[in-house]
């Protein structure tokens, strides 16, 4: 769980939501940058798609996408402007 975000504690509130939902969240911290508008879930396998999918639903968001940018985790969840938290 990363946030993309200037917003202090994002993250740690997508950690909350997810954690409540049933969801394992083994690690959160900054993004690289801070101009995410969107929020969203990369997965590395395509076989990991309909997680990532179950995931963007716990956050309120649809946005998911199959990248290698994330190469330490599965599944990785950018924080953008639009979650409310």
């Amino acid at each position: 769980m990363l946030n993309g975000t200037s917003t202090t504690g994002l993250a740690a509130k997508g950690s909350a939501a997810l954690t409540s939902a049933g969801w394992k969240v083994t690690s959160t911290g900054d993004a690289g940058t801070t101009g995410a508008t969107s929020t969203i879930v990369y997965y590395q396998q395509a076989a990991q798609a309909a997680v990532a999918q179950g995931i963007a639903k716990s956050l309120g968001t649809t946005a998911v996408q199959q990248s290698a940018a994330f190469p330490n985790a599965d599944i990785s969840v950018v924080l953008g402007a639009d979650y409310a938290g």
